[in-house]
């Protein structure tokens, strides 16, 4: 059932252009080897699914920009009951394919790969 919700939310956010809170149930882990893992994703319009299913279902997902629907921004948290922006990985996504990348740890800094 919590797939097939945030599926829905997924869905939703796509096609409405609406931000959604969806139902991250687990922390993440929030570091370099967490990115590299990421970042060997082959780009492909299945990536959105591919990162639900390593990560979990995302803590919110919203669109970007003027074209609603096509690119959206999903985050996933390291600390689940936090509101800051520290200790998560964001990832950009357009039509389902993997655009960017951006974490930021737990003190704030931006976790760069070289």
């Amino acid at each position: 059932m919590k797939k097939y919700l945030a599926m829905l939310a997924l869905f939703l956010t796509v096609n409405t252009g609406f931000a959604l809170t969806t139902l991250q149930q687990k922390a993440v882990v929030v570091s370099k080897a967490e990115l590299m893992r990421l970042k060997k994703i082959k780009p492909d319009s299945s990536n959105a699914n591919t990162v639900n299913n390593l990560l979990g279902e995302p803590a919110a997902c919203m669109p970007v920009g003027l074209g609603l629907g096509e690119v959206w921004m999903c985050q996933w948290k390291g600390d689940i009951a936090s509101n800051r922006l520290a200790n998560t990985i964001n990832i950009t996504f357009e039509a389902g394919m993997i655009v960017s990348i951006t974490a930021i740890d737990k003190h704030g800094g931006l976790i760069k790969l070289k």
